[in-house]
């Protein structure tokens, strides 16, 4: 593992330097952890927000996934498990992707024209997915963010494992997100129990979901603004934008 920081400026005005923070970058795998940390601040790591990608394995190149039981001493739990494994460098390729456009990036997405619409029941999704005589109430383009490395660059620590995990995305109101985990002492837990939200990154079509309190979200790989979103969810406790078939929720004070 070494250090680095980065100086940026405009080239063409020679103004607005950037100074990046001092981050950590782990080279090789020495110890042959389950987890790698790709991008740690140099801040107190007790106070900062640990984020897992983890892979949708049968998207990364795994093939025969499916829920196992653990040897548990005290019951069975299911676990993902592969015939083969994920292919590392597919993998990271992906989790480059969607960690640069998602948190290392100031470009206006402009991909997605969000609407709110009902037809029936209450939809929200892509504007071209409305058609007459749907009702929309709301639409709106994804505006600039802050570059969340840069302007927090010490409390986020961002971490990858090549373990199997398995997804479904929202079915029926119900979140289908099964993420890596290990047998450890008889006692069936995380791969990396530490971290305070685990990604589950996937290029197959479904909707991104989160369970109730629990501390793993679904991220489409290219979907750079549901990444955000998802976050918000967990590990930050947020409750969605918009109503009745998703995590809205109203909070009645006094």
């Amino acid at each position: 593992m070494f250090a680095y920081g980065i100086y940026a400026t405009n080239v063409a005005t020679h103004t607005g330097w950037v100074w990046s923070g001092w981050r950590s970058l782990t080279v090789g795998n020495r110890a042959g952890e389950n987890f790698i940390g790709f991008s740690i601040g140099t801040g107190n790591p007790r106070n900062a927000v640990d984020l897992l990608y983890s892979p949708n394995a049968t998207d990364y190149g795994a093939v025969g996934c499916s829920m196992q039981a653990a040897k548990s001493a005290w019951f069975p739990i299911f676990i993902p498990t592969c015939a083969s494994p994920v292919v590392q460098s597919q993998f990271t390729a992906g989790v480059e992707d969607n960690w640069k456009n998602s948190f290392f990036t100031s470009t206006d997405w402009s991909f997605f024209n969000w609407c709110f619409w009902k037809v029936g029941n209450w939809r929200f999704g892509d504007c071209a997915a409305a058609l007459p005589p749907d009702i929309v109430i709301m639409n709106f383009d994804t505006p600039q963010h802050l570059d969340v490395v840069a302007e927090f660059q010490e409390q986020f620590n961002f971490w990858y494992t090549t373990e199997p995990g398995i997804g479904t995305g929202l079915t029926d109101g119900s979140c289908g997100v099964s993420i890596p985990k290990e047998v450890k002492d008889g006692i069936v837990r995380s791969i990396a129990p530490f971290v305070d939200t685990t990604y589950l990154l996937h290029t197959t079509p479904w909707r991104d979901c989160g369970p109730g309190g629990g501390k793993r979200v679904t991220i489409t790989q290219s979907a750079y603004p549901t990444t955000l979103h998802e976050t918000g969810h967990s590990p930050f406790g947020a409750a969605d934008i918009y109503c009745c078939d998703g995590g809205y929720f109203r909070l009645f004070l006094g």
